[in-house]
């Protein structure tokens, strides 16, 4: 640090000095880095009742025994997600962390609002991670504010072990597939053919034609679309 007359300026090097020194500080807070998913769940699980982690002194990650996934909500979410009966749920697998292969979002639709209620941190996309993800959610329901989640419609995407284990949890629900997902697949597969692709940016084309048409499926009335599709086809 440098002194000129009644002024002191911090070099650059200083910054990182103290940087460094407030963050080496701060990570003593914390447990080392993990080297595996089972590592980083026992240290989740470690930490569930540390203040650390926890939201106006309330805790709010959540660790199942015996499973390996991670539940992110509040004890006013889990009331917010038994007063309605509509969600909608997907993942992304851009920023899941490090072990985890998704992080998969719960929201609920109410008076015209989309609510997100929960985060999971998921190792996979299995059906059976899709059951015992929404089997652990009735559970902090029932635990926690003495209610049960009842799910009867679901919106998602076209990925079928989801499907099946809401089914599963869920016998009479309702599951709507999601238009955007939808259109996404037809898309990513136009494009994954070279003739497709082409005929589908050519003007005049009648196969690229042909193929917009099925884009504009999901717009008519249900008990139309079997038809429709059996004429484009």
């Amino acid at each position: 640090m440098g002194s000129n007359g009644n002024h002191s300026e911090i070099e650059h090097r200083d910054v990182r000095s103290i940087r460094k020194a407030m963050y080496d500080k701060r990570r003593k807070n914390y447990p080392a880095f993990p080297k595996s998913l089972r590592e980083s769940i026992e240290q989740l699980k470690a930490m569930e009742d540390n203040d650390i982690i926890q939201f106006q002194d309330k805790q709010f990650v959540f660790i199942p025994d015996n499973k390996l996934f991670v539940c992110v909500t509040t004890e006013q979410n889990l009331t917010f997600m038994t007063s309605t009966s509509e969600f909608f749920a997907d993942g992304t697998f851009n920023y899941a962390p490090k072990f985890f292969a998704q992080l998969y979002t719960i929201n609920c639709f109410k008076n015209g609002f989309y609510v997100p209620v929960a985060y999971f941190l998921l190792p996979n996309k299995s059906k059976q991670i899709y059951a015992d993800m929404w089997l652990f959610l009735q559970e902090l329901c029932e635990q926690i504010i003495f209610k049960k989640l009842l799910v009867l419609k679901l919106h998602l995407d076209f990925e079928i072990g989801a499907h099946e284990a809401a089914k599963e949890v869920f016998p009479n629900i309702e599951i709507d597939a999601c238009r955007f997902h939808l259109g996404h697949t037809w898309w990513r597969k136009i494009n994954s053919e070279k003739e497709l692709r082409l005929a589908y940016y050519t003007k005049n084309s009648d196969l690229g034609k042909w193929l917009k048409l099925f884009f504009g499926l999901p717009f008519l009335p249900f008990q139309d679309i079997q038809n429709a599709f059996g004429e484009l086809i």
